[in-house]
């Protein structure tokens, strides 16, 4: 990872029942530049996401990757625009 600029986790680890594991062994592994993605929104800042965030990574949560998710099939079964400004 040492030559990344983004790391991404799209798998269930860091949610229930895998809530509290990463794969990642420790901090050493992010360095200070990369910006960490975890897809799980459930909870908010997973493990992996503290971790980084100890390394001094930028990090993000899915929690908006579900809620466009949802506005996007919101628009297809209904043709209307979800209001997401309200949510």
């Amino acid at each position: 990872m040492a030559d990344s600029q983004v790391f991404a986790n799209a798998t269930g680890v860091g949610m229930k029942p895998l809530e509290g594991q990463t794969y990642i062994p420790d901090k050493s592994y992010f360095p200070r530049s990369l910006i960490v993605v975890d897809i799980a929104y459930s909870p908010r800042e997973t493990a992996m996401l503290k971790m980084a965030k100890v390394a001094g990574c930028r990090t993000m949560n899915g929690l908006g990757r579900m809620l466009f998710q949802g506005a996007a099939a919101f628009e297809l079964w209904t043709g209307q625009p979800m209001p997401v400004d309200y949510m």
